[in-house]
């Protein structure tokens, strides 16, 4: 490989890794499998958060629905209809955060857990292209992308999501979809091979490099 050849190769990689927010330093330590220790705390950041959030969506929840009971009315239903659509809307709003907030703390967030517990990669190659679709929403655990990392999703409406920033940006590997930022679908040079390295359960996508 010829000197520019690896200078231009460095500066990919370099690009990549600040559009996605990875650690490029930290190549050599994943090639093995396994996170440095800076990874791994910013997993663990990102399992706090996620729990926390989950609490705050499942309280929500409860809230709503608390309210909903409280407002029903007691005697006639149809003589005090405002109250009765009230409630109603407040029992379906509680029960969606509930759903919401259970759902995401005990699959993906119980998932990202164990991984960050243990501490070892998934390390897969091949192709790598761009895909959008805009008709999908970003959750609001996608903007945990600013904590470093980048959520995987391998069914395109295979997770239920809070329905907070219109449309998503992938990478596209051996049929799998790694949701990114905007600024980390720019950089990749489509199509070109890359090996991925990420966690085994909750596929979050932790760093990559191009063959």
């Amino acid at each position: 490989m010829s000197k520019k050849t690896t200078k231009s190769k460095q500066t990919y990689v370099a690009a990549l890794a600040k559009a996605n927010k990875f650690d490029s330093g930290a190549l050599s330590r994943n090639r093995d499998g396994y996170y440095t220790p800076g990874q791994r705390t910013k997993l663990f950041l990102t399992v706090i958060s996620i729990f926390i959030s989950s609490l705050v969506g499942i309280g929500f929840g409860g809230l709503f629905v608390s309210t909903g009971w409280l407002i029903f009315p007691k005697e006639d239903l149809f003589a005090e209809w405002l109250r009765l659509l009230l409630s109603i809307l407040a029992f379906g709003v509680g029960l969606w955060w509930l759903y919401a907030g259970g759902k995401q703390l005990l699959h993906f967030w119980s998932s990202l857990l164990m991984d960050a517990v243990e501490g070892k990669l998934a390390i897969e190659e091949g192709p790598v292209q761009k895909d959008y679709d805009d008709t999908q929403y970003k959750s609001m655990w996608h903007e945990l992308i600013d904590w470093g990392f980048v959520m995987f999703s391998s069914e395109r409406d295979g997770r239920f999501r809070f329905n907070l920033v219109r449309g998503t940006h992938f990478y596209l590997a051996n049929n799998h979809q790694f949701i990114v930022s905007q600024k980390g679908y720019n950089a990749l040079d489509d199509h070109k091979p890359h090996i991925l390295y990420f966690a085994p359960r909750s596929k979050k996508l932790i760093n990559m490099e191009p063959i």
